[in-house]
């Protein structure tokens, strides 16, 4: 059994090796894999002034996530899939919002490694894909006019994923660099935080 399924798994690689990055196809190469980690670097242009955030991040295709911002704040972001819980260190607090209510008018990088191809496609529309040497740089645009995100580019290959860049409401130009990228299977435990003592809690 363990040989055949590692057949599988090679045989599933290999057709995924195959493929052609395109507009039909794109969130369905997003679904074929389950868990998402890695390392990031953050760069946000507003006025010309630029911020630069490192961190990490854990997320997985039922809804899971976990992003830790390192440098220069100290904050987690994660989510169960049905609450979204945020851990500001510097003002000892932890926020907890509903999933629901919280991403209903917000749009962000994060569901392509959590939402479903179906989910992914009523959310954007994917514009074209240009191949430039081994990487695909695939535009997106929002299905929805009132949406925080207005644009979005993302440069890929089969096996990893570069960068995510977009433009915001606030005029925001963000570019999400990512290393140390891996597709492995991730523990419950990847999603999970320490509470500090003595931390206040809000309810939103």
């Amino acid at each position: 059994m363990n040989k055949f399924f590692s057949l599988f798994l090679y045989f599933v690689s290999f057709q995924l090796q195959l493929m052609e990055i395109s507009p039909q196809n794109l969130f369905d190469i997003f679904n074929s894999r389950s868990f998402f980690s890695a390392d990031f670097n953050q760069s946000t242009i507003q006025d010309d002034k630029e911020r630069k955030i490192q961190g990490s991040i854990n997320a997985s295709r039922d809804g899971k996530f976990k992003v830790t911002y390192l440098e220069p704040i100290s904050e987690i972001i994660s989510s169960d899939g049905k609450n979204l819980f945020r851990l500001d260190y510097e003002l000892n607090q932890l926020d907890i919002f509903s999933v629901e209510d919280y991403f209903a008018n917000i749009e962000s990088p994060i569901s392509f490694f959590t939402k479903s191809s179906g989910e992914l496609s009523e959310i954007y529309a994917v514009d074209h894909c240009d191949q430039t040497d081994e990487i695909t740089v695939c535009s997106l645009s929002p299905r929805e006019d009132d949406t925080f995100l207005k644009k979005l580019l993302i440069s890929l290959d089969i096996n990893t994923i570069y960068s995510i860049s977009y433009n915001d409401t606030f005029d925001q130009e963000v570019k999400i660099f990512f290393t140390n990228l891996s597709w492995q299977n991730l523990s419950d435990e990847k999603f999970t935080f320490d509470m500090p003592p003595k931390i206040d809690i809000v309810y939103h």
